[in-house]
Parts: structure tokens; sequence; C-alpha cells
């Protein structure tokens, strides 16, 4: 089965449409992950092995000396070894990770090809728009629409590959899209 999903025109009941379903309806994708970054430029390859939370809009990942919880437009980031809470203004386009905004990339600006290798469903966006900060986006879902992977390349060529493996979607606990942190913390808040 292939789904051919261009600029405009969108087919309903999609995996995409279903994934993103699932986000809206207040479910949240949960699960152990392991996370590149290759900058193209320098070479560099940075990776995060941790737990990830994905709901619409926020995400959580904890990868044990350090926390991540995005929620809108807050980004809160607890770093262990220096007992400290940054609190600032999210903003995507700065955001190496954004594990929700790959799973929302509009159907209008980005042609989204769906189809079925085997037991897995593989969808690729891809866009031409040299003002869209992604060029393309691999997402690799398995039974029940769970993530296996994410892949994606940005604009200058830097790639981000985000692999999750004892996955699911749950119905949150009510502390799901909270960090904790000593009391002692030094709190930096950086919003303006």
């Amino acid at each position: 089965m292939i789904l051919f999903i261009a600029g405009g025109i969108h087919v309903q009941n999609s995996a995409l449409d279903q994934l993103r379903d699932k986000l809206e309806a207040g479910e949240v994708l949960h699960g152990e992950m392991v996370h590149v970054f290759e900058d193209q430029y320098t070479g560099n390859v940075e990776e995060h092995t941790g737990r990830i939370w994905i709901g619409k809009d926020r995400y959580k990942i904890d990868v044990g000396t350090q926390q991540v919880l995005v929620i809108d437009d807050i980004s809160r980031v607890y770093n262990e070894a220096e007992n400290r809470l940054i609190i600032s203004s999210y903003e995507p386009e700065e955001d190496d990770f954004a594990p929700s905004r790959l799973l929302n990339l509009s159907d209008e600006i980005f042609t989204i090809d769906e189809r079925r290798e085997n037991s897995k469903i593989i969808i690729s966006l891809v866009t031409e728009d040299p003002f869209e900060e992604l060029r393309e986006v691999k997402i690799e879902l398995g039974d029940n629409l769970i993530p296996e992977s994410i892949q994606a390349t940005d604009q200058t060529g830097n790639s981000y590959s985000t692999t999750f493996r004892e996955a699911s979607f749950d119905r949150p606990e009510e502390d799901v899209f909270t960090l904790e942190y000593p009391e002692d913390a030094e709190i930096v808040d950086m919003r303006e």
C-alpha cells in the first residue's frame, strides 16, 4: 500500500494522521531512546541514551544526569552535575531534538510518501522549501503505530536520528511532564 500526499492534498486515515490523532487525544509515547546528532560541518557526533516521553506540544527526556522538559513555549533543563535548573523561552528552530515537532510537520510544506515494508510503515517527508529548517524526515512505525525510529536531515546536511526501544502509547500519569530536582538547586530563569 502506498499513500502519496502532496502539498495541499490530504489523505484521511494515513498512518501519520493516526499517529498525530493519538497525540492530539492526549496519549503519550514513552520508552527508551538513543538520539544521535551528526554535525555535517565539523563531523562531531553527539549521542544521548535515556528515556523519553512525547505528547502534543511537549516532550521530556531523562538521560540520567540531565533532564529536559519542553511544554509549549517554555523549556526547562536540569543539569545534575551543576545542580542547576535553567528555564527559558522555547524556540523550536533552535532545538536539535524536537520530536513532537518532527511528528507535526505541515502537509502543505512537505511532500509525504507513506509505504509498507514488511511489517513496518515508512513515512518519508521531503521539502524543497529553502526556508524550512528540515529538508527530509523519515519515520519508521512498527506495530500499533509505535515509532521505531525518526531520522531527519536539515538544510545544512546535519543529521538527527532517534531510535526507540520498548516504546508504547499510554495515557499519562499526572506527573509525567514535570522535572525532579533538589530544593537547593540553583534556578536560572532566562525568559524576558
